[in-house]
């Protein structure tokens, strides 16, 4: 290795070693970057320009310190700082990541105005495996329901009548309109239906226990129990697998023990 090489090498060194471990990727122009490592040096910028020119070759190819690559993109004149993640560290992500994403998803839901809830829901529900030819009602004349469509449980080899209600309210449904609900479900023309709440934000304990309490089978959605169904069934969201290579310690232990 050249001394121009290790020189910058070794400032290269104490640079990364001031980054914050929360970066992934920092871009800097080559002057401005040499401005801090004269910072970092007895050397003058323009004397480490010249130390630049001659490792450049090196830098081009990508160098590795520590848990960063570093590499000279020639055409933007730019040094690229590139985080190496361990395998902890991106499970740790991916893990921070999904809770992230419900607080997304809720800040969604909660701009969406009553007409595009009900369409989220019934969108959402078509996509369900369990749900089968879910549709809006006309709003003039919904009676009560907001969605139908049809329930299918394979296992016990059933179908039932599916009928929803949907309220983007900013407070709790309450005894009152579940009631309202269950007596939409008593005019239905069918012997055995199931129905389906949605509330953007859940219910009392009023109206949970007057579910319950129901000749007919009542599911309860609150915004919450929404995302969930969206991460567990993949509705909304997508899901990006990534392959990460390490080594194989197995492996280098029996080759160096």
């Amino acid at each position: 290795m050249k001394s121009g090489e290790s020189t910058i090498t070794l400032l290269l060194h104490q640079y990364v070693s001031s980054l914050s471990e929360a970066l992934l990727r920092v871009e800097e122009p080559r002057k401005q970057l040499l401005k801090k490592l004269s910072g970092m040096s007895d050397a003058t910028e323009e004397d480490l320009m010249v130390q630049f020119e001659t490792a450049e070759a090196s830098l081009r190819k990508t160098l590795f310190i520590s848990n960063w690559s570093i590499y000279f993109n020639v055409f933007t004149d730019k040094v690229i700082f590139e985080h190496i993640l361990n395998v902890n560290a991106i499970a740790r992500i991916a893990e921070l990541r999904e809770k992230n994403i419900r607080r997304e998803l809720r800040q969604i839901i909660q701009e969406l105005d009553p007409v595009q809830f009900e369409n989220l829901v019934a969108s959402f529900f078509r996509e369900l495996p369990w749900f089968r030819g879910v549709r809006t009602t006309k709003r003039s004349h919904d009676e009560g329901i907001d969605v139908k469509g049809t329930y299918v449980d394979p296992k016990a080899r059933i179908e039932l009548p599916l009928f929803g209600q949907v309220k983007k309210w900013g407070s709790k449904v309450d005894f009152s309109e579940i009631t309202k609900f269950l007596g939409a479900l008593d005019i239905v023309e069918a012997p055995s239906v199931i129905g389906v709440f949605v509330s953007s934000h859940g219910f009392t304990k009023e109206a949970e226990e007057g579910a319950k309490r129901s000749k007919h089978k009542v599911i309860l959605y609150d915004a919450a129990s929404l995302i969930e169904l969206m991460i567990e069934n993949s509705i909304g969201v997508k899901r990006t697998l990534v392959e990460v290579v390490s080594p194989d310690e197995g492996f280098w232990s029996e080759i160096h023990p």
